[in-house]
């Protein structure tokens, strides 16, 4: 049962990564037949973890809530099994559909709590990759101070890394932060990076 249940949710992945989210949950769905037989918590929390990424993916309020309740039941489940790092990165996807459904209270919470243990863990690349979503929410506030503070603070680490992807979203970001504020000159030169920095990565959808 054990390998059955992994099997199908690592295929899962494929699915997703493919944007074939039907296909994803139908693997997950056969998956499910097995959870009751297997008691690992790492096991259970990467299966709700891969639910939560259908769901976000299929997109629209209600699949975001049922996202939303994959995810608490992922982070309850890597908590127990004490995978930090894991538990990290389903906090930060809780606060980015959050951000989405446009509760930006409950969004920052588990945005600084993600980013609280990439500190701790000493893991920069992740922590910049709060910041930038922690800068959407500000952006959708109109707290223009703290969105220019939490994506320089994210610009500033991808620059050194070597994810060009990562860097032209961060730049995109703060594009939108100085036109919110009506720094037109300095949006117009963070959006014609983040475009060169995309093509140049061959990124050509981010690009556009």
């Amino acid at each position: 049962p054990e390998t059955k249940l992994r099997t199908l949710t690592n295929a899962s992945t494929v699915e997703i990564s493919s944007g074939r989210y039907g296909d994803a949950l139908a693997l997950l769905n056969a998956a499910a037949a097995f959870l009751g037989e297997v008691s690992e918590d790492w096991i259970h929390g990467a299966y709700h973890y891969q639910r939560g990424l259908v769901y976000r993916g299929l997109g629209g309020a209600e699949n975001l809530d049922h996202a939303l309740i994959e995810y608490s039941a992922a982070s309850m489940h890597l908590a127990n099994a004490g995978h930090i790092r894991h538990l990290a990165g389903v906090e930060n996807n809780i606060g980015f559909i959050h951000m989405l459904l446009g509760r930006a209270t409950e969004a920052l919470t588990h945005l600084d709590r993600a980013r609280g243990i990439f500190v701790s863990l000493k893991d920069s690349r992740m922590v910049a990759q709060v910041n930038d979503t922690r800068a959407r929410v500000f952006l959708a506030e109109k707290r223009f101070a703290e969105a220019e503070r939490a994506i320089f603070a994210a610009v500033t680490v991808l620059e050194q890394g070597d994810d060009s992807s990562l860097l032209a979203e961060a730049l995109t970001t703060e594009g939108s932060i100085f036109a919110g504020s009506g720094k037109y000159d300095s949006a117009r030169s963070a959006f014609n990076r983040a475009s060169d920095v995309a093509a140049a990565a061959g990124d050509t959808h981010l690009a556009a």
